[in-house]
């Protein structure tokens, strides 16, 4: 699951399902979703939070993610959102840093958001 195959794979199915046939597009309803392939699959919960913030980010669709009484990962998940967007964070951008932290994860002492909390961004600004 960290390798950037793998996923370019969960962002491409994210992706599909999180897209509305142009009969939708007026109505642009949240997409409530939740810890894909995180239980009997091992999946990463941060990994998989951010490929789907990636996705409903890039089809401009609200994300309400259902943690499972996760409170953990609720408070970080939020955390690291809040910080994204003041810092007014690309999809481009995020998905930078996600390939950035496949590269290194093994040598890494921090998780995704952790990793992501700590990186300084940049506000882009119109010229």
């Amino acid at each position: 699951q960290f390798t950037e195959k793998s996923v370019n794979r969960e962002l491409l199915k994210a992706y599909v399902g999180f897209c509305l046939p142009q009969d939708f597009e007026k109505v642009n309803f949240a997409i409530a979703t939740g810890n894909w392939g995180c239980g009997a699959f091992n999946g990463n919960l941060e990994l998989k939070a951010i490929i789907q913030l990636l996705a409903s980010s890039q089809v401009n669709r609200q994300l309400v993610y259902l943690t499972f009484n996760d409170q953990k990962l609720v408070d970080e998940f939020w955390q690291t959102y809040k910080y994204l967007n003041e810092n007014q964070v690309t999809v481009g951008q995020l998905y930078q840093c996600v390939r950035d932290y496949l590269l290194d994860y093994t040598k890494l002492k921090s998780s995704l958001f952790q990793y992501l909390l700590k990186r300084p961004f940049q506000i882009i600004t119109d010229v």
